[in-house]
């Protein structure tokens, strides 16, 4: 149980005490399914604070009642089509990474884009959670999480502090640029907005061997 289901095994031996029989059932368990105890558990942390009355219920309703009633009644909050289950990887998440999925499921924009991945990886996830709706969408999905969450945000402060002149429109034109999302195409994109930018004036006018650089695209 540990080797499939991670974090989660350990409440899922007090479900299994509760009603024996759901061991067959997880075991036999096709992806969506895993995800789909697993973000119930999650849910039964966040929202119903581990509360063991809760998580007997739990037990039974796992494998008797509607899935989305199951998540429902385990975050607090309505559960539309789970489709989405199945797009995701074999295996099971993080804590972190549901939480996550939680928060863009809940938000139309964020779940729109999420919808149109034929396949969820963690990295997608990630992103989604980091950026807003349009930047992603102007970007594509794909694009944004292959050249990482961390290294877009370095870029995008690195334009904003040399293109004031860049409101937050259109810094989401900009990202259209990057629709193909390959990583080799960042380097000619953000010199294609940056050549032209100044750089602080140097603090003397050099010699006849020595010339200020004074543009990227002298550098």
């Amino acid at each position: 149980m540990a080797a499939i289901y991670g974090w989660a095994s350990l409440i899922l031996r007090e479900v299994v005490r509760y009603r024996p029989l759901t061991a067959v059932e997880l075991l036999q368990a096709d992806p969506a399914t895993k995800h789909y105890v697993a973000l119930a558990l999650r849910g039964w942390e966040v929202h119903q604070h581990r509360s063991r009355p809760a998580l007997r219920r739990l037990s039974v309703d796992l494998f008797e009642r509607p899935r989305r009633d199951v998540l429902s009644a385990s975050w607090g909050l309505p559960f539309g089509r789970l489709s989405v289950l199945k797009r995701l990887s074999g295996r099971v998440l993080t804590r972190a990474q549901y939480d996550h999925l939680v928060r863009i499921l809940r938000d139309p924009q964020l779940r729109g884009l999420l919808n149109a991945c034929p396949k969820i990886r963690s990295r997608d996830l990630a992103v989604l959670s980091a950026f807003d709706a349009p930047l992603i969408a102007s970007a594509s999905l794909r694009a944004v999480a292959d050249i990482g969450g961390s290294t877009l945000s370095y870029v995008l402060a690195a334009i904003r502090r040399h293109r004031p002149d860049v409101n937050d429109a259109g810094l989401i034109a900009l990202c259209q640029g990057l629709r193909n999302g390959k990583r080799l195409a960042l380097a000619p994109w953000l010199h294609s907005i940056l050549q032209h930018s100044p750089l602080p004036q140097p603090p003397w006018d050099g010699t006849g061997a020595i010339a200020p650089l004074r543009t990227v695209s002298e550098i």
